[in-house]
């Protein structure tokens, strides 16, 4: 079975900037990760996934989107224009125009037939986890020479996202709709609903359509957020929407590999 490497190049600009902080070489760094991601996955095929503009689908849907994210400095871009350019002269890339990377990335992931492995630390992208797709989530912690290369890496499987939020790789948009992210400015006004209420009403009720299927139940698990999750219903579907990750768009990147 072929491999395929997915690089959230973002995230990855950002890891590898930080260690400016402790005497690294940025650019050093950023490319040691992709020599130490290679050497781990062994890849056929290798997508670099660029974000773009700052305004997406999302933000026209709800423009509190990501609005807390301070801007980025103009080190950082000089830095990123650099590197997007060395990307774009010998490697495979997506560039996210109106979309996020990761709705590269899903549907990259979902429509490559072979094993694929995502290079990330946003764990919006682990709702894409199964026995097929592994992500390969960058550690934190303060840079220490080689340490990315060895130990650098949490390896997200189905059975780590059940033990580390209650729930299933699918039903990831459903929680963090519910619960709230706060990297992405999202938070239902309901108090007291977060990640342990939602995680316990989905594993009852499956999804969301379920949780409000049985709202009226006298039974219902959590009997006080039934006003609220009613009041907000819109709200809920809104952010269900943009929790989502796409998976059917075209990609050239995809085109290319499948015609070799």
């Amino acid at each position: 079975m072929n491999t395929l490497l997915l690089v959230d190049t973002s995230i990855l600009l950002h890891k590898a900037i930080y260690v400016q902080a402790y005497d690294g070489d940025p650019v050093y760094t950023f490319w040691e990760y992709i020599k130490s991601l290679k050497k781990i996955t062994n890849p056929d095929h290798i997508v670099f996934c660029l974000d773009d503009v700052k305004m997406t689908w999302r933000h026209k849907l709800y423009l509190p989107y990501k609005a807390q994210r301070p801007e980025k400095t103009e080190e950082f871009k000089t830095f990123k224009d650099y590197i997007e350019g060395r990307i774009k002269k010998k490697y495979l890339y997506e560039v996210a125009t109106d979309y996020e990377s990761d709705d590269f990335i899903g549907s990259l992931a979902m429509q490559y037939p072979g094993r694929v492995y995502i290079a990330s630390s946003d764990l919006d992208l682990s709702q894409l986890v199964s026995d097929r797709i592994t992500m390969l989530k960058f550690k934190k912690g303060k840079y220490e020479e080689d340490r990315f290369i060895s130990n650098g890496y949490e390896v997200v499987t189905p059975s780590y996202i059940v033990n580390r939020f209650g729930v299933y790789p699918s039903q990831i948009p459903a929680y963090k709709a519910l619960a709230g992210d706060s990297s992405d400015n999202i938070k239902l006004p309901i108090r007291g609903l977060g990640g342990v209420a939602a995680s316990k009403m989905l594993l009852l009720y499956d999804d969301i359509p379920g949780i409000y299927k049985h709202l009226e139940d006298e039974d219902f698990i959590f009997p006080k957020f039934k006003e609220g999750l009613i009041e907000h219903k819109d709200q809920v579907d809104l952010f269900l929407e943009l929790t989502n990750i796409k998976k059917n768009l075209c990609t050239s990147s995809l085109s290319k590999i499948l015609k070799k």
